[in-house]
């Protein structure tokens, strides 16, 4: 069975003034541990605050099999702006594009050769730096802009987040990593629904521990 958080969706809704989406879409994995989840925020804007208003996992590990529940579950929210992991999510991605519209679905594909933080393919996705987005989310995070609900609620996706760890390669990068065995499919979730929120606003600067200072696409 999947994993949710089971909010008072009145109580819930209070203040909120938009909503968005980030779906990470399972890519099977070696171990099993990859999962789809779906992660929904609720901007906060009295508050400027995401707040979380729900969010699955799927432990299938064949994303379509669980597109009809996902797109109920979007459709129970109307999210204005859904983000779509683009690295396993093509046909998913395209299917939950053909219930919002191309104006409201969106893809983003992780890379860690960009040269940008954050560009346009020109073509049908978004391409960006897997650690200055991980780096920004975690800020966000960091200076309490990012509302859960009760730890019994939330300890799954707050695990995932919790399994990521940084590391320095042999040239001196550094990356973002987790065990095979620990999964971080929740991360990416909501991390891609935080994009989704920067997207719709079109507050696209982002902090580039890189180039030392901020940098926009």
């Amino acid at each position: 069975p999947s994993i949710s958080a089971k909010p008072d969706n009145t109580k819930n809704m209070k203040g909120i003034n938009c909503v968005v989406a980030g779906i990470d879409w399972s890519g099977g994995g070696t171990s099993g541990a990859s999962r789809t989840v779906v992660h929904i925020w609720g901007w906060d804007q009295l508050n400027q605050k995401l707040r979380t208003l729900n969010f699955r996992i799927f432990p299938s590990s064949n994303p379509v099999a669980d597109i009809k529940e996902i797109i109920a579950m979007l459709q129970a929210y109307n999210p204005a702006c859904i983000v779509g992991d683009a690295g396993e999510g093509a046909l998913p991605n395209s299917m939950v594009k053909d219930h919002f519209g191309a104006h409201r679905v969106w893809q983003v594909q992780y890379s860690g050769t960009s040269t940008k933080p954050w560009s346009w393919n020109g073509v049908d996705k978004y391409v960006v730096d897997r650690t200055c987005m991980i780096d920004n989310f975690l800020i966000f995070l960091k200076q309490g802009r990012a509302a859960y609900p009760p730890y019994d609620e939330i300890r799954e996706p707050i695990k995932d987040i919790l399994n990521e760890f940084e590391e320095v390669t042999t040239s001196g990068k550094k990356v973002w990593r987790h065990s095979p065995q620990l999964p971080d499919d929740s991360l990416h979730a909501q991390l891609f629904g935080w994009l989704a929120w920067k997207l719709h606003f079109n507050q696209l600067t982002f902090y580039d521990n890189g180039s030392g200072g901020r940098r926009q696409m």
